[in-house]
């Protein structure tokens, strides 16, 4: 009996870890699948992130942080026709304000798009949640005061 319970209780808690696992792998595949397409074409991508501030069908600008200046910064990235698209299908669909993801390459000075990945609604609609959940007192705390 004890060797059952004993058993049972070691599958409920390694068969969620074993899932988590292959989650995360994954996850870190799709990641590194842009980096190693870069690879194969001795092309090496770098990576990006930050809000929309204005797009084109041609160009995009991105308010990004700049680690190196301690700054936010307004970055210009080149669109070509080849470019991958993530959660949206036309470059039409991304608008100001959007949150994004981008690799790219540099050519001549200038930053080419590569890949774009557009913050789903649903990714948007956790992130607000979480926020204002946080900075929100407990309703304990206001009554102290």
């Amino acid at each position: 009996m004890r060797r059952k319970i004993l058993f049972i209780g070691l599958g409920m808690f390694l068969l969620p870890m074993a899932v988590s696992a292959r989650i995360i792998q994954a996850a870190e595949e799709a990641k590194t699948e842009a980096v190693e397409e870069a690879d194969q074409t001795g092309v090496e991508w770098e990576y990006s992130y930050g809000s929309v501030v204005s797009v084109a069908p041609d160009k995009i600008v991105v308010k990004e942080y700049d680690y190196d200046k301690d700054v936010e910064v307004e970055v210009t990235y080149l669109i070509e026709s080849d470019i991958e698209l993530q959660n949206v299908t036309s470059i039409d669909q991304i608008k100001a304000g959007d949150d994004i993801d981008l690799y790219f390459d540099s050519k001549d000075d200038k930053k080419i798009a590569r890949i774009i990945s557009v913050e789903s609604p649903e990714e948007k609609q956790e992130t607000e949640q979480k926020a204002p959940a946080a900075e929100q007192p407990s309703e304990d705390a206001s009554k102290a005061q």
